[in-house]
């Protein structure tokens, strides 16, 4: 069991605002569309999560840009974490290979400095979670990624009776 819980759209807040002088700096938007959610998750490796997606978003996203950051429950008992950027995207042949340790594709190692271990840390803390991990990407248009976690037992059933799904007792 995880240590705490507490709503994933604070801690995804939390990690916004710790990155919101470097999106500044870069002139790329920031854009929040947080809805409350208690994930099933570690605190600290939720923040570890978002900060490398945003982080990767930033770096990739050109000036004049925007990053989309959407947090809350995806209407089937899980938490949604959605990281999009207006981005430079990236090729259908390197997308498979995104997670593999130090991988970094022909134009990231172009336009920006790294190891290329941030996606890979992303996948493990994601999988260590009970998660899923999903990207999607165009070049030229942008990136999108979507974490998927459970969420507490409670909530999830309440969100299974809100939809419909299940049946009260």
């Amino acid at each position: 069991s995880f240590p705490t819980r507490r709503s994933s759209d604070l801690i995804a807040a939390e990690a916004a605002d710790s990155l919101s002088d470097a999106f500044r700096v870069a002139d790329v938007a920031i854009e929040r569309h947080l809805t409350e959610v208690h994930a099933l998750c570690d605190p600290a490796r939720m923040r570890e999560i978002v900060s490398n997606l945003l982080t990767n978003s930033l770096k990739f996203t050109p000036p004049g840009g925007a990053v989309r950051l959407s947090v809350g429950p995806d209407g089937s008992g899980m938490a949604a974490v959605t990281v999009s950027d207006t981005g430079i995207g990236i090729p259908a042949e390197e997308l498979p290979h995104v997670t593999e340790r130090f991988y970094r594709g022909v134009r990231s190692a172009e336009m920006a400095t790294g190891s290329g271990i941030g996606l890979t840390i992303v996948a493990e803390l994601v999988h260590a979670h009970n998660g899923q991990l999903d990207i999607a990407s165009s070049p030229g248009t942008g990136t999108v990624v979507t974490v998927t976690l459970p969420v507490a037992a409670a909530e999830s059933r309440l969100a299974l009776l809100r939809s419909g799904v299940a049946h009260a007792r």
